[in-house]
């Protein structure tokens, strides 16, 4: 109604698609289904199809199925998916920094990122409390917070490197 596009997730299950959000969200934006499905359990039985019918023909479909954070290195043939070290998965990456942390001459990359304003039915996305990477690329190892002295919890939405009269440092932006 709005001309705007809507994001439908849905998870693919024995031969049929499932929407991902609940009949609270689904319906903030369709009042029409919580008509059609007056219970949560009529939803929750519900297939994608049945939610939104010939809707889910005018609008495009693209499918992904690997939602790890990656690095991408550039080859002679093109780019090769890497996925970044586990310390770096458990959250949502919306700042990164590359600067030399540690003064040792060899750059190290920091993530942090938060995800506070969630819908109602997805938990605030804040498990990552910032990691520093370190070592080249192919073989890049977290750094502990004890060692980096790196914690940026909280609702982050971007990071930069900064110099300091007592060195490199970190700028972290948090909420707005």
């Amino acid at each position: 109604a709005d001309g705007r596009h809507d994001v439908v997730l849905s998870e693919h299950e024995s031969g049929v698609d499932y929407p991902v959000r609940g009949l609270s969200c689904s319906s903030t934006q369709i009042p029409d289904i919580r008509e059609r499905f007056p219970t949560y359990h009529e939803f929750a039985e519900a297939s994608l199809e049945s939610i939104y019918g010939d809707v889910l023909g005018l609008g495009r479909r693209l499918e992904i199925d690997d939602t790890r954070s990656l690095w991408f290195e550039r080859t002679e043939r093109g780019f090769v998916a890497h996925a970044l070290p586990m310390h770096a998965q458990v959250g949502p990456i919306l700042g990164i920094a590359r600067a030399d942390l540690d003064g040792d001459g060899q750059p190290e990359l920091a993530l942090a990122g938060g995800l506070h304003q969630t819908e109602i039915e997805t938990t605030r996305m804040d498990a990552l409390r910032g990691v520093v990477l370190q070592g080249p690329p192919a073989e890049w190892r977290s750094v502990s917070v004890l060692e980096s002295g790196f914690d940026a919890g909280g609702d982050v939405k971007a990071l930069e490197a900064i110099r300091t009269p007592d060195g490199p440092g970190l700028v972290v932006a948090r909420n707005h």
